[in-house]
């Protein structure tokens, strides 16, 4: 992500850089600087297609680009099953997907991911935290809003995503 080479309309190969990595030391504060130029951002119902009809609940990503997106329901009505399977419907040819690096399916107490939206095939993985030695989510506290907060007080995190682009994303050159 840090170098992609472009030509020009002159010609000239130039770098276009679409992401600052975090320096591991600080003996080059100009690097702290850029890394601290990235925008990370979080944005609602977002319309992937035209028309509004089509929306995915919550895209998370950096710099304008799109790299996670997040199907919710509330738990009750709905569960994360629904948006599994709402994922699995979505038009995958739209240009919001061509960097979606992962989909999480989740409602308040349980959260599902997949790395490859494929269709009708899409396999899931559980995403939970764990309680007591076991799968699933802790119960509720007091003090919790619900047993998936981990996901936007841990995973979420500008640290977080910076680790995961850093040092468990990589490009194997065929995309």
């Amino acid at each position: 992500l840090n170098g992609i080479d472009i030509k020009t309309p002159q010609s000239q190969k130039r770098k276009l850089f679409i992401y600052y990595t975090k320096p591991n030391n600080n003996i080059n504060p100009a690097e702290l600087d850029l890394y601290e130029k990235n925008l990370f951002f979080v944005s609602r119902q977002i319309p992937y297609k035209k028309g509004f009809a089509d929306t995915i609940d919550l895209g998370i990503g950096v710099n304008g680009i799109y790299l996670f997106a997040v199907e919710l329901k509330n738990g009750t009505t709905q569960t994360y099953r629904d948006a599994k399977e709402q994922l699995m419907k979505r038009d995958l040819n739209t240009p919001f997907f061509k960097h979606i690096l992962c989909s999480f399916a989740m409602d308040r107490y349980i959260i599902e991911m997949t790395a490859a939206l494929c269709g009708k095939d899409t396999k899931f993985l559980p995403f939970n935290k764990g309680f007591d030695s076991g799968a699933g989510n802790r119960p509720v506290t007091e003090n919790d809003l619900y047993p998936t907060d981990y996901f936007y007080n841990e995973i979420m995190t500008v640290e977080s995503i910076t680790n995961l682009i850093q040092y468990l994303i990589f490009n194997d050159g065929k995309t």
